[in-house]
C-alpha cells in the first residue's frame, strides 16, 4: 500500500477528494490539501472529502487546532469538508476538530461510509436537508 497521501478535484461534484494512508502526518496533509487548493482559480469555492478510512494514526488536539488554524485563510473558498473514518476515536477526534473548525469558518462533519458524506457535500447551502453522521453504532462489527 502507498504511503503517499492522494489528491484529485472532482469537477463534477466540485470536490478535492483527499485519500490518506495508514500512518502519515499533519504536515503532509495539509501540504497535500494545499497543492490541490492552488491547481484551483482563486476565486472558486469547493468541498474537500478527507477518505480517512485506512488511518491507524492516532492525533493530538493541539495538532488538529494547530491544523485548522494553518488553514483558516481557505475559510472563504472551503464550503465544506467531510472526513471518513472507520474507528470511534476518529469519528469522536473529527467531531472535536468541527468544532474548533467551526470558530474558523469552516463547516466539518465526520461520518462512516461515502454515500452518506457526499449527500452531505451535495447538499451544501440547503441546510433543509441535513444527514445524520452516526449510524447508531451499525459499523461495528
Amino acid at each position: 500500500m502507498s504511503r503517499q497521501i492522494r489528491t484529485e478535484y472532482n469537477a463534477s461534484s466540485n470536490t478535492i477528494e483527499v485519500v490518506v494512508p495508514a500512518n502519515y502526518s499533519m504536515e503532509e496533509l495539509f501540504t497535500a490539501i494545499n497543492s490541490s487548493i492552488a491547481e484551483l482559480s482563486p476565486e472558486k469555492s469547493f468541498n474537500i472529502l478527507v477518505d480517512a478510512m485506512a488511518s491507524e494514526s492516532d492525533r493530538e488536539l493541539a495538532e488538529i487546532r494547530e491544523f485548522i488554524k494553518r488553514g483558516a485563510h481557505y475559510s472563504n473558498r472551503v464550503i465544506r469538508v467531510a472526513i471518513m473514518v472507520n474507528r470511534l476515536l476518529h469519528f469522536g477526534l473529527s467531531n472535536q476538530a468541527a468544532t474548533y473548525a467551526a470558530m474558523e469558518g469552516f463547516s466539518v462533519k465526520p461520518f462512516w461510509n461515502r454515500s452518506s458524506a457526499d449527500k452531505w457535500l451535495q447538499q451544501a447551502g440547503d441546510f433543509s436537508k441535513e444527514y445524520d453522521a452516526w449510524d447508531g453504532g451499525k459499523h461495528v462489527g
